[in-house]
């Protein structure tokens, strides 16, 4: 929940609060979360190779949820509170910074979850129930990092003044949501550092990716992994631009939006933990992915004058899809990093938790930038007074390809991606009884 809350109030919010209060040209506002999510992304498997080596008496991975959950708040509070009084080059400089310090905490909350999933269970169902959890955990992270704030914001105002009020609200809730949950897991089960190879440092960056590369079911899923981020990037930072200029409805829609999706992915859940049981992770997969696709895409078809009980059956809908999206992406690249385990007999949850998350970045900036260039190519204006610039329809069009177009045809890559994947329960099983001693 902690680094959900953290990562969506910036993700849904701060591109527009950017390019709609502080005058930024949307392909600039893009290169910088692109360049920042870069950054974000190589240190990811650094940071994981580091967790697998370190030793103290919180463990291994919880030393780092501790410094990001006391990090990532500043940051919040700070990215929202650029000083009026900076010249446009000032202004630039403090956000790039702040935000490096945001990507900073936003890994060491990620990577070391990520890692003890994968080491808490050897079971190939129980990961995907643990990932339910997970996702559960993140739906409520989205409610308080992007329902919440919409909402305060709609309340409040989209000033500047407004959305410092709405950062210190969410920075309160990550800090605490955070601290909690490092007094959770002190208690729970955890591997320790054994049968380790030599460490892998930032210098051997090249050597973690091969290493990566060469497990051909997480290779699969990873290329997957990239269309499937660069979708979602991209409907998570149009999404405000769709709900204030093409629906022309108040951030209390934006908010409801994800309220309702968020009601879709915990009532789906159950639903989509049997039916992995009885038609495979694969299947559920690639239907999900497809269902995200297809639903984006009705969105082409919708103006101010759509009735909103459509609206929210969309928004449910879409829920819906994401959570069986999540899931079993997730799920599917935790079963590949059991079976390098498997395989190896080396404990590198860590680094390959680190892996993942670096496709995660890389494939975000590339949405996002993709879009900011779409965006400012197709006229977007920018303003310093909350969306009272005049856009024409060329600009328009280009928030409805970002919303609809571009997810539609990811989740098409997606599945091309993912149709050869092989890996179930009976491989990691037969895996294990080959590395059993006779």
């Amino acid at each position: 929940m902690t680094h959900a809350a953290g990562q969506n109030v910036v993700t849904l919010l701060a591109f527009r609060y950017f390019t709609d209060n502080l005058a930024m040209a949307a392909a600039t506002v893009g290169l910088l979360f692109a360049a920042v999510k870069i950054y974000d992304g190589v240190l990811d498997p650094m940071l994981g190779a580091v967790s697998d080596q370190t030793r103290s008496v919180l463990g291994r991975r919880l030393p780092y949820l501790l410094g990001g959950s006391l990090l990532m708040p500043v940051a919040i509070v700070l990215l929202f509170s650029a000083p009026a009084s900076l010249s446009s080059t000032g202004l630039w400089i403090f956000i790039a910074a702040v935000m490096i310090v945001h990507a900073t905490a936003y890994t060491a909350l990620t990577i070391p979850g990520m890692a003890m999933v994968v080491e808490i269970t050897d079971d190939f169902h129980e990961r995907s129930t643990l990932m339910s959890y997970r996702v559960i955990g993140n739906t409520i992270g989205t409610l308080a990092g992007s329902t919440l704030p919409a909402w305060l914001l709609a309340r409040w105002g989209s000033s500047r003044a407004g959305h410092i009020d709405v950062s210190w609200v969410v920075a309160g809730i990550v800090m605490l949501a955070g601290l909690l949950s490092v007094a959770l897991l002190r208690g729970s089960a955890r591997s320790s550092v054994v049968n380790n190879p030599p460490r892998l440092r930032f210098a051997n960056l090249p050597q973690q990716l091969k290493l990566a590369w060469n497990n051909h079911p997480f290779r699969l899923l990873a290329i997957a992994h990239i269309f499937v981020l660069i979708g979602t990037a991209t409907t998570s930072i149009s999404n405000a631009y769709f709900t204030r200029y093409i629906l022309r409805r108040s951030d209390i829609w934006l908010g409801n939006y994800y309220l309702f999706a968020t009601v879709g992915v915990i009532v789906s859940m159950p639903l989509w933990l049997k039916l992995a049981q009885t038609v495979g992770k694969k299947r559920c997969y690639i239907a999900s992915m497809l269902g995200f696709g297809l639903l984006h895409l009705t969105w082409f078809f919708v103006g101010q004058s759509e009735p909103y009980a459509l609206l929210v059956m969309r928004a449910l809908l879409v829920g819906v899809a994401s959570a069986g999206m999540i899931l079993f992406a997730y799920s599917m690249l935790s079963d590949a990093i059991r079976y390098d385990y498997i395989q190896t007999g080396l404990r590198r949850e860590g680094s390959f938790a680190g892996f993942t998350s670096l496709i995660d970045k890389v494939a975000a900036a590339a949405g996002i930038a993709g879009l900011g260039v779409l965006m400012t190519a197709m006229g977007y204006v920018q303003s310093t007074s909350a969306g009272q610039a005049l856009q024409s329809d060329q600009a328009i069009m280009a928030i409805y390809i970002g919303f609809t177009i571009v997810p539609a045809v990811c989740m098409a890559c997606g599945v091309l991606a993912v149709w050869s994947y092989r890996l179930d329960a009976g491989d990691l099983l037969e895996s294990k009884r080959q590395q059993e001693p006779a």
